[in-house]
């Protein structure tokens, strides 16, 4: 029996407005570790590569002109694809190769996250999922500052929440569910709900369909690996908890975690509406999961495996 090898690097996988950024943040604190933001963000490719997170100066080094990496980008749409091009293997390990211990947030890879499973010993896999509620209200009621505009925005926004059937492409979501429901991709074989009816669903509808079936497909194509699935609900709970257990995964050591900039998450918009049951009913989304209640990563995990379990009979 080989020698256990604790990982040394952390990719954390999530769809868009899931809280990957914060936890990421939050790992990047270690003094050891090099943090690598978004490495498939399409602006990299364009040499437009200052962010509002200030993340850029963890990559300057890194990639061409200043350093050797050549990036190469994940399009929104491109999301959908089943797998990751051999230039993109190579660009992620190079990457991973830069230093003896990285944290990576690779948000636009939930459909490739077999292969990141699949990248070795010294890899750990984080899968970070939001509620499917929160997430869905991140989708259509987007945030950023509160200047005249947007406040005007969010009146309509609010006001059509649950009749809204577009104009909820801030993070490309709509794109990319469109372009799915075109394909008849395979993320929507997890919906009790046909292509035809999603079509025709309102904005809130496809998006929780888009969550249920991204995630179990992140899931089915981690199970069997070292991964650990977060819940950004109990991340925000009990930050330092949770750093904690994911340092007891790796071979990082142990670090006391700046967690100030954690805020625990508010609940969602008319989190109590039948709307959301009703739909989370007829898509096949668990009931658990559109309680309000929080739950743990565990608990999520359970939830994913029985889901696929059944589909698999």
């Amino acid at each position: 029996m080989g020698q256990r090898v604790d990982p040394s690097h952390i990719i954390i996988s999530g769809l868009r407005r899931s809280g990957t950024t914060i936890f990421w943040e939050a790992l990047r604190d270690h003094p050891d570790v090099i943090g690598i933001d978004e490495p498939f963000h399409p602006r990299l490719t364009t040499g437009d590569r200052q962010n509002r997170k200030g993340t850029w100066s963890d990559l300057a080094p890194l990639l061409r002109p200043k350093g050797q990496i050549e990036p190469v980008a994940i399009e929104p749409i491109e999301e959908l694809a089943n797998g990751l091009s051999e230039n993109h293997r190579a660009y992620l390990r190079a990457l991973l190769n830069c230093h003896p211990q990285t944290v990576t947030d690779v948000v636009r890879c939930w459909n490739v996250t077999g292969e990141i499973g699949n990248l070795g010993d010294n890899v750990l896999p984080i899968h970070l999922v939001r509620s499917v509620q929160g997430w869905v209200q991140a989708q259509l009621l987007p945030t950023g500052p509160r200047r005249l505009r947007k406040r005007l925005f969010d009146i309509y926004r609010e006001f059509s929440f649950f009749r809204r059937r577009g104009h909820f492409d801030n993070y490309h979501y709509q794109s990319i569910i469109d372009t799915a429901l075109a394909e008849r991709h395979a993320v929507w074989q997890h919906s009790n709900l046909s292509i035809e009816e999603l079509k025709g669903a309102p904005a809130y509808v496809k998006l929780m369909a888009f969550w249920w079936g991204a995630n179990l497909v992140s899931h089915a194509k981690l199970r069997g690996s070292n991964a650990l699935l977060v819940t950004l609900e109990e991340f925000s709970e009990a930050p330092s908890k949770i750093l904690s257990e994911v340092l007891d995964a790796t071979s990082w050591t142990r670090h006391d975690f700046s967690t100030g900039q954690v805020r625990s998450v508010r609940a969602a918009h008319r989190s109590n509406a039948t709307a959301w049951k009703k739909a989370g009913d007829a898509i096949g989304i668990p009931v658990e999961l559109i309680s309000g209640e929080p739950i743990g990563g565990q608990a999520m995990a359970a939830i994913f495996d029985k889901a696929l379990d059944e589909a698999a009979r």
